[in-house]
């Protein structure tokens, strides 16, 4: 049995987006084709930014496409300049017989636009997520489902999720672009480090910080809860790093279901607690606290005998754990405001305590 032949936009994204020509291959074949045009104006926006050798050249293909899109969304005869051109045409005949949003449209090239004016901080990179992958992830939803205000909602914090994904997979091979990289917030030295195929720990905790914001996104809509594990204590500064920015991200006001994870042997869990609580309040925001104990245990004591510490960050006996976990209930308990808590323990008698 042969296989059906692909259209020239088909063959385009399964040539260089194999990704989204196989999520595409998931919807319903009516819609299947749309999607394939809507990728590959997608890819050929990506072309007409990356080819140019000058920005004003970049700028002037750019140009073309917005103006092939605010033709067909007007219904003028700018149908005659994409007609023969494999993604132009059947984009034009897409838009005039389907009502696309035209801001996501826009936005998309948007996106290029802001990629030509080279690194990202904090604030053009989360514009730059939701210009490039919101947009099209909107854009696909739409063919798939119509107007529906739920479905561009999810689909705003998957292509948010999409685009993180992206900028983390592609950073080393960015790091050695000399005007342009995704991730913000990167100095010098860590660049040079991702080019090299190295990570620096600022390096790192910029990663884990945007992915958890994406995935905290993606939870939020959701209606669903998400926990930043706090338990390691060697991980601790960068875990705290991560809950702070995300309990602080504006996207995520007035969602409560963010969570965090305390082992109660720590010797430093009550002032955990503590410093926990104080974000709660200057977040306007209630932790789901799930206080453990047990696991790490073995790791924490030889890691420290390893790097050859005086003493522990956990406490090595059995009742002084047992001691700290109620400690720490007790905390719990007296910041209804700051936590939801939660308790984790097989012990018969701490439980029997609680």
């Amino acid at each position: 049995m042969s296989m059906p032949l692909l259209s020239p936009a088909a063959t385009m994204v399964r040539r260089l987006d194999p990704d989204l020509f196989h999520a595409a291959l998931f919807a319903p074949e009516p819609a299947r084709e749309r999607l394939m045009v809507l990728y590959a104006y997608d890819i050929e926006l990506s072309r007409a930014a990356a080819r140019a050798a000058e920005p004003l050249i970049a700028a002037m293909r750019l140009q073309w496409w917005r103006d092939v899109v605010a033709g067909a969304g007007a219904g003028t005869t700018s149908g005659e300049a994409a007609r023969g051109h494999e993604v132009a045409e059947p984009l034009h005949g897409l838009l005039t017989a389907h009502a696309l949003p035209a801001d996501d449209l826009e936005r998309l090239i948007e996106a290029r636009e802001l990629e030509l004016q080279g690194p990202m901080d904090q604030h053009r990179f989360g514009d730059w997520l939701d210009a490039r992958f919101g947009a099209l992830t909107r854009l696909a939803a739409h063919l798939l489902v119509g107007e529906n205000a739920a479905a561009r909602a999810a689909a705003s914090a998957v292509g948010h999720a999409m685009g993180v994904a992206f900028a983390l997979r592609t950073a080393a091979a960015m790091a050695a672009e000399a005007n342009l990289y995704f991730m913000p917030g990167l100095a010098p030295e860590d660049r040079a480090g991702l080019a090299r195929g190295r990570t620096t720990e600022h390096a790192r905790a910029t990663a884990h910080r945007l992915a958890d914001q994406a995935l905290a996104l993606l939870a939020k809509t959701g209606d669903i809860g998400f926990t930043i594990d706090a338990e390691e204590a060697d991980r601790l500064d960068l875990s705290l790093d991560v809950i702070e920015a995300v309990a602080g991200d504006p996207d995520l006001a007035g969602w409560n279901g963010l969570g965090v994870v305390v082992q109660g042997y720590q010797k430093r869990a009550t002032m955990l607690l503590d410093w926990l609580a104080d974000a709660a309040r200057r977040h306007d925001r209630r932790f789901m606290l799930r206080l453990v104990k047990g696991a790490y245990w073995d790791t924490e004591i030889k890691r420290s005998q390893e790097q050859g510490l005086e003493g522990y960050p956990v406490f090595t006996r059995k009742a002084s754990t047992d001691v700290s976990y109620l400690a720490c209930a007790r905390r719990l308990f007296a910041e209804p405001g700051a936590f939801y808590p939660q308790f984790a323990t097989h012990n018969a008698h701490t439980l029997a305590s609680v």
